[in-house]
C-alpha cells in the first residue's frame, strides 16, 4: 500500500473506486462537509512549526537582558519542553534560534503545546501579546496566494459537492482562491460570531471558529479578540458567549453531514468536544468521519472515541 506522499493519481482513483467507493459516493453526492486544518495552508503561510520558529527567534531579538521580561517569557517557554541540562545549556541566546543544535527537537516538543507556547505571559504587555507583536501577525498573515489545495476546495464549491466548510485557520487562502479562479463575486459567507451569519448566504459558509486573520487586520477592535490560540481561549470557546450561535451552528453541522477532515490535527479539545455524542453511528455508510491522514494523531483518536 503507498504512503501518502508516494501515492499516484491513478492509485487514488482505483482506492475511491475500490476500498473507498461508499466514501466516494457519498462525497459526490454532497454528504459531506469539509474540516480544515493548517496543513492545507503549511506551503503559502507558515505552518504551526514555522509559527513557533519564527516566535521564539522574534522573541529572542527583543531580550534586551538576562532579566527582562522577554528573558523570562523565553524561559517560561524553554521549560514547556522538558530540555534536560545539557540540551538547555545548548540554548544560546547570542545566535539565532534557527542556528541552535537543539532547534528541531525544541520544536517538535512544543509542537503540541502551542497553545501553552502562545499563552504564556509578558509582564506588562496584553495577553495576545507574542501572538500579536512578537508573531507580527498582520505581517504573517496578510493576503496570501491560494495555492493547489485551495483552489481545488473553491472548484468543489463552485460545483455545488461542498457547501459547508469549518476550520480553525485564520489564513484568507480559501477566499483568494474564487478571485484567483475569476469567481471574485461568488465567495464564501465567512463566520466567526452569530452576528457574520446575518449577511448574504454567499455560494458556501465557511465558520471560522478560532478567528479570521484578514477581519482582525481589517478591523482590529472588533476580530482581534477573536483569534482562538491561547489555551485559555481554547479551554473557554466553549462557554464565550460571543461564539455560542458559531457552537449551535456547528454542532448542527456534524449532525447533519458527515465529515471529511484535511489537515486538522483535532488536538485543540473545543474541537474534540464538538463531535461528543453527535448521533453517528461508526458503522454507518458511508463512513459519518473520516481523516485525510496516513495515520491517525491522538487529537483524530480523541474526536472518534468522543464520537462514537
Amino acid at each position: 500500500m503507498p504512503t501518502a506522499s508516494t501515492i499516484t493519481i491513478a492509485e487514488t482513483l482505483d482506492l475511491l473506486d475500490g476500498p473507498q467507493k461508499s466514501f466516494s459516493a457519498g462525497f459526490q453526492a454532497g454528504q459531506y462537509a469539509l474540516w480544515l486544518g493548517s496543513g492545507i495552508s503549511r506551503d503559502r503561510v507558515v505552518g504551526l512549526d514555522g509559527v513557533l520558529s519564527t516566535l521564539l527567534e522574534n522573541l529572542r531579538l527583543r531580550i534586551t537582558g538576562g532579566d527582562c521580561e522577554h528573558h523570562r517569557a523565553f524561559d517560561s517557554i524553554l521549560s514547556l519542553a522538558d530540555l534536560s541540562s545539557a540540551e538547555r545549556a545548548r540554548a544560546d541566546f547570542s545566535q539565532p534560534v534557527g542556528s541552535w543544535p537543539i532547534h528541531d527537537a525544541l520544536i517538535d516538543r512544543l509542537w503540541s503545546k502551542y497553545s501553552k507556547v502562545l499563552g504564556t505571559e509578558v509582564q506588562g504587555r496584553p495577553f495576545d501579546y507574542l501572538l500579536w507583536d512578537v508573531l507580527e501577525f498582520a505581517a504573517t498573515f496578510a493576503a496570501q496566494k491560494a495555492d493547489a489545495e485551495h483552489l481545488a476546495i473553491a472548484m468543489l464549491v463552485l460545483e455545488g459537492v461542498v457547501t459547508d466548510l469549518a476550520t480553525a485557520n485564520w489564513d484568507g487562502l480559501l477566499e483568494a482562491a474564487m478571485v484567483e479562479l475569476g469567481r471574485p463575486n461568488e465567495t464564501f459567507r465567512v463566520t466567526v460570531t452569530g452576528a457574520d451569519l446575518h449577511g448574504p448566504p454567499g455560494i458556501g459558509t465557511l465558520y471560522k471558529f478560532h478567528g479570521c486573520a484578514n477581519r482582525a487586520i481589517a478591523s482590529e477592535a472588533e476580530y482581534r479578540p477573536l483569534l482562538v490560540a491561547r489555551e485559555a481561549a481554547i479551554t473557554h470557546w466553549a462557554q464565550n458567549q460571543r461564539f455560542t450561535q458559531i457552537r449551535e451552528q456547528l454542532k448542527a453541522l456534524i449532525a447533519r453531514s458527515r465529515t471529511l477532515m484535511i489537515g486538522l490535527s483535532g488536538q485543540d479539545t473545543n474541537i474534540q468536544q464538538l463531535f461528543g455524542a453527535n448521533g453517528w453511528a461508526w458503522n454507518s455508510v458511508p463512513a459519518p468521519i473520516v481523516f485525510a491522514a496516513q495515520e491517525l494523531s491522538d487529537g483524530q483518536k480523541s474526536i472518534l472515541e468522543g464520537a462514537y
